[in-house]
Parts: structure tokens; sequence; C-alpha cells
């Protein structure tokens, strides 16, 4: 619908359009034949309006429906159709289906197989010799399903005297329309018509009273053929058309907001629809041939092309929001469309935590930045090369480490995965620390905001999985190959993601680094410790309960000061801010999650490095010898003694169990007595 309110308004023409048999509020089940006929219903009904002007109707057709706008053509020029039709456009359509089996399976046997054997054949190309009125291909160069050969093809074979085709490098199949000069090639084109047969050189208001628009962008054809025999049909033609139709919501939170594009009540002259100077600065602009698009049921995007070694690209859209800004303590809510083009060429913020404990934070060569912010919801999709027609590619969604306290999707690039792999990487954001995982770990804070407080961070993440799975048809990936990668806490919580309830199936394959959900870190057995210490540091010490969480959310509503803390150790502290189980998004342990049918089709890989504990060894033995470094050298035998002795208890609370550091204690006592009476000895 956007497209057609780009030419409506930029074109200044009439446009209509309507549902194939079995499409939107058309009953009957689609087929070629069907989709024939119901196009040359259409045009009858054109005709026998006498408010039209008969002179001057044409057609024009995308993908699938430039097939079927080519044979009503084919078949009007054939039967001396008066008046005859003023013009065609046709734009990213194929030559055949057949065609298209071979481009999209590059099997050879195709070569062999008959046309009699296709249930839906559309052969676009037999019929382009009996075309005789103008026609206009437009063709987008980077065409990721329908290669811009086979509209060469169609051009060369078009016995039409006024034909033209039109080329737009950055074009993709479902966003050649958002390319430069894109509707001033079509106005030249019908100002070149008018001028040939009335001779005018200015286009005015009155130079096409009606159109009759073949739209094939939001609809998908299904196929029964039970005698088709390699590749399904079905297959094809989900590949050469747009679904617009979303699956239903998996979250509770998304009763709260449309989850897709409702455009049935949008009205042309509506603000908020997509609005004209959007179109015309990128008209303005001359995008760089490194621009690329995506159009995902949360809006459309205008992303980047990177070069990766010598002939290898990668795209790139940063800082997609999936979901709303989200309330302090509430579920995420999905993102709603935005009818404007939005740049998601740089990163979004990251979500609130320490600032001082994430200065000069890094992973490799990548810094993190000092942006925080509530609206901090997004992610960047890492996506090869489509433009040679593969099939769906598989999909990992990356999950952080950062103990689930600090940290954020941009930090990881995966353009040289995404390249190296022939997958695409996604990489997200999702809250931390108190505003991503504190928790009663009942109903008692229910009364905040109707909802049970607790594992917000997992919530965001399966919201991120959610926008997936839905728009994976959009950016050329596979749904059904979803796959849950985590590094450190990330790897506990993409274990824990496919056992919730909510998860409806949507991963099939987990990937745990250097952790695992059933480590005891992973989860908080004792949430209360960190409402109480937070009370304590918020001055949130009320008379009841109630009011000591509603003191609480006010806090971390306001942001006013760096409060965050990092609990960077091994310990299994219970004021460390993790997941619980809620008997909401988790409802039992993991041990018995991974026993259940939950976990029956679920692939699993997990992992560690050689020296898995040394980061965090690092920090202890830095922390506490510095300390020891700061006091006096001349210490006595016994205090130094005792102090090592301390130090290595504070060290070791993070990886040995504490009535193992007593018993040591009971045996360093023994010595020091012995090493005492070995003094006494000693002196004169």
């Amino acid at each position: 619908l956007q497209n057609a309110n780009l030419l409506y308004r930029t074109c200044n023409i009439n446009i209509l359009l309507f549902d194939y048999r079995g499409y939107g509020k058309s009953t009957g089940a689609p087929s070629e034949a069907g989709l024939y006929t119901d196009a040359l219903a259409v045009y009858n009904y054109v005709r026998k309006r006498n408010d039209l002007d008969q002179n001057k109707i044409f057609l024009f057709g995308r993908s699938l429906g430039g097939a079927v706008a080519l044979n009503l053509a084919s078949q009007l020029s054939q039967t001396n159709a008066t008046p005859p039709l003023y013009a065609v456009i046709v734009e990213n359509t194929f030559t055949s289906i057949p065609d298209m089996a071979k481009r999209l399976f590059q099997v050879s046997v195709l070569d062999y197989v008959p046309n009699w054997c296709y249930k839906n054949v559309y052969p676009s190309l037999s019929k382009m010799r009996s075309i005789k009125v103008p026609i206009l291909f437009l063709s987008g160069g980077q065409d990721e399903l329908v290669p811009s050969q086979m509209m060469e093809k169609l051009h060369e074979e078009c016995k039409s005297s006024k034909k033209q085709l039109a080329v737009f490098p950055d074009g993709q199949h479902n966003t050649t329309w958002l390319s430069h000069d894109y509707t001033s090639r079509i106005r030249k084109f019908l100002a070149e018509i008018m001028l040939m047969r009335s001779k005018l050189i200015i286009m005015s208001d009155e130079i096409i009273s009606f159109v009759l628009y073949i739209f094939i962008l939001l609809f998908q054809i299904h196929s029964t053929s039970p005698i088709i025999l390699y590749p399904s049909i079905e297959r094809i033609i989900d590949q050469l058309s747009y679904n617009s139709t979303l699956p239903s919501c998996t979250l509770l939170t998304c009763e709260k907001t449309e989850t897709q594009a409702n455009f049935s009540t949008v009205h042309m002259a509506d603000e908020y629809l997509l609005k004209l100077s959007s179109y015309n600065d990128i008209h303005r602009r001359k995008d760089s041939p490194r621009s690329t698009f995506l159009i995902a049921s949360t809006g459309i995007y205008r992303g980047k092309r990177i070069k990766y070694r010598n002939d290898r690209y990668i795209d790139q859209f940063l800082g997609i929001y999936y979901a709303e800004i989200p309330g302090s303590l509430e579920k995420p809510i999905k993102k709603r469309f935005n009818y404007s083009i939005k740049s998601a060429t740089r990163y979004g913020p990251y979500c609130m935590q320490s600032l001082f404990m994430t200065e000069n934070l890094s992973y490799g060569s990548f810094v993190m930045q000092n942006n925080f912010n509530n609206d901090c919801l997004s992610l960047n999709i890492y996506r090869p090369d489509l433009r040679y027609g593969e099939k769906r590619k598989a999909i990992m969604l990356f999950s952080h480490g950062g103990s689930n306290q600090i940290g954020g999707g941009s930090l990881f690039d995966g353009s040289i995965l995404a390249s190296e792999g022939d997958i695409i990487v996604v990489t997200m954001n999702f809250r931390l620390n108190y505003h991503g995982f504190l928790s009663s770990g009942d109903d008692r804070i229910k009364g905040i905001n109707s909802l049970l407080l607790s594992n917000f961070g997992l919530w965001d993440q399966l919201l991120a999985v959610e926008w997936i799975h839905e728009n994976a048809h959009l950016f050329g990936g596979d749904p059904h190959r979803i796959v849950l990668a985590g590094h450190s806490a990330g790897a506990g919580n993409v274990m824990l993601i496919p056992a919730s309830p909510y998860c409806h199936g949507m991963i099939k394959r987990v990937i745990s680094q250097s952790g695992t959900g059933l480590a005891p870190w992973s989860i908080n057995h004792h949430p209360m410790k960190l409402i109480e210490r937070l009370s304590q540091e918020f001055n949130c010490r009320q008379l009841n309960e109630t009011e000591t969480f509603q003191c609480i959310h006010r806090s971390l509503q306001d942001n006013k000061a760096d409060f965050y803390r990092l609990h960077l150790s091994l310990s299994i502290a219970d004021d460390n801010p993790y997941p619980v189980i809620d008997n909401d998004f988790l409802n039992d342990t993991i041990e018995n999650i991974l026993q259940s049918d939950a976990y029956q089709n679920i692939d699993f890989l997990t992992g560690v490095t050689l020296n898995e504990g040394l980061y965090f060894a690092e920090y202890h033995i830095g922390h506490f010898y510095n300390d020891l470094n700061n006091q006096s050298a001349s210490i006595g035998k016994q205090t130094q003694t005792k102090q090592k002795r301390h130090i290595r208890n504070d060290a070791a609370e993070a990886i040995i169990p504490p009535d193992i550091i007593k018993t040591q204690d009971i045996l360093d006592d023994e010595n020091i007595d012995h090493n005492e009476d070995e003094d006494e000895d000693l002196k004169p």
C-alpha cells in the first residue's frame, strides 16, 4: 500500500487494487487460471464504467502480479480489444515458474521436467511477442529472487514499438520502489506516451483517469498440486511474494498493541500515513549504491551494504527496535508499525547499566560506548549477499554475556560469521541488572502493574525471537531454522528461553558457550535478598512490602544515579540479578524441563574454553593484592600470614565451599601456633 500511495501522489493517477480469489475478502481457492480470470473480470468492470476515460487505462504488476498483467495484456492484444490499453508496467517479474524453479534450486534434473508437471506455469516469455502496447520494465539490480536477466529477456522478446527497460542498481525484489528516480522514470514514460499520442509536452491532471493496478506485493499464493515433481510450487510462489499476514502473538503483552501494520483503516489523507516528503528526501539524496532496504512488520528500514573481502558483501540493518520503550518493571510491548523510512545504519543505545563498570569495556576491537537509555530494545541484522537466489538461510540470534548486568548486542559484529558461515546473524539488546532481573519470586509485586514482576530480560529476548520469526521471510531467513546462541550469562539465557511455554517451538537449536542454564548461578533461588538490599540502598524501608516495592519502582524509573553494582565473581550470591522460576515464564527447573517434551526436538551444543575461569581469577587477584600492596611492608610474620589467609578466603568464596575454607583456616591456625613455638625455641 505504501508503493500505491507513492504512485498516487507523485504520478497524479487513480489506482484500483483488488483481492484475488482466496485473498483478503475474496472467497475461493487461488490458482493460475483463477488469477487470470479475476484480472479479466476487474478489467471488464472498469470498461463498463461510463465515468472513466476508456482511452487511458493501463496495467501495473509486480513479481507474480507482473505475470498476471502480461497475460491480460497478451489476451487483449490477441482479441484486438478496443479501445486498447494505454500502457503496461511490470516490475521484477519472471519469465516462467519453471525457469524460477531452475534458478532457485539449481538442480539439473529440472531441465528435463516438462511444463505439464507444474500446476502453475505463468509462461510470460512466450506471451511477449503478442503484446503491442507501450510497456515499461522496472528491474532491481540487486533482486535476490528474480534475477534482472529475466527482465532483460522479457524486454528483448517484446515486439512493442515503445518499450523501455529501467534498471535500478540498488533495487531489491520488494524494495525497488524505494530506489532513486523510481517514480520519475514512470512519470517520464507516461509523458512520452502522451507526447506520442497527443503531441502534448506537459503532463496534466487529466492524462490518466483510471489505473488498473495489479498489485501482488501483499499476497501469497499456495498450491496443493499433487503432480508437481520438484520443487514444490508452494515454495516458489512463497519466495516470489510478500506475505503481510504475520503469525499471532505468543506474548501475553502483545494483546496491548497491534502486531502488524493494519492498512484497512488507513486513509490517504491521514498524516500518519507514509509521507511524500520522506520519499522525496530519498530521491534527492541519490542514495549510495551501498544502501539496502528492509520492509518488516515494524517499519521500513534503510540499511547499508559493506564489502567483505573482494567478492563478498554483507547487508547490515542496525538499531531496529523490536519493542516500544519499556516501562519500568513491565513486560515488553511489540513495536508498532511506522510508516516513515528509518535509518538502520547505526547501533541503538545500550540498556541501562553501570557507567563505572562499563568504562573501557571491550571485546576484541569492539569498545563499548557510554550510550545508555531506557529505549534500548533493538537488534542488529547481518545478512550475507542474497542476490544469487540461494534458499532461505538459517538465522543465529546471539545473547551477549556480562552477568546479565553489563554489555550489549553491538559489542559483537556478526558480519564475518554471516559471510563465512552463509547464515544470517542477529544480535540484540535486552534489559539488564535490576531493570531486567529484579524479582520477588512470587506475585507480591503484582499490584504495581498487574503483572508478575520477574524475568523481564528474558521476556525481552523472547520478543526478539518472535520478531525474527515473524519477519524472517522478509530478509531472506528461514523461520524454521532459528538458532539461539549465547555466551556466559547469555548461554544460560538461551537455554531458559526455549524452556518457556511461551516460546511455542520457535527455537530449533541452542548453542551455549562458556555457560549453561544448569550452572548454579543461572537461576536465583532467593530473589528477595536483592529486594532487601535495594530497599536499603534506595532508602525504601517502608511500613509494608507494597510500599517498599513501590519505592523501588519509583527509584528505578528516575535513574538519577549510577546505582548499579556489578557482581563479578563465581559465587552464588543471593542478591545477584538473575532469572527466577516464577511459574509464568518458567514453570519448572531447567533439569526437569530438559527431560520433558519441551526439549525433545531441540538440538543442543555447548562448550568451554581451556582456561575458562582466568578472567574471574585475574579480577580477584588484582583487586585483593592491590589492597595488600597499599599496606605497610613492615608487618609481622603472623599478621602477614593471616592477611594472606584473609585474601585467600575472599577470593576462594567464588569457587570453594565455605566448610572447606573453614577447615583450611583451622589448619592455618595450627601452623601459625606451631611456627610461633618454633620461634620461641630459637630465641636466645
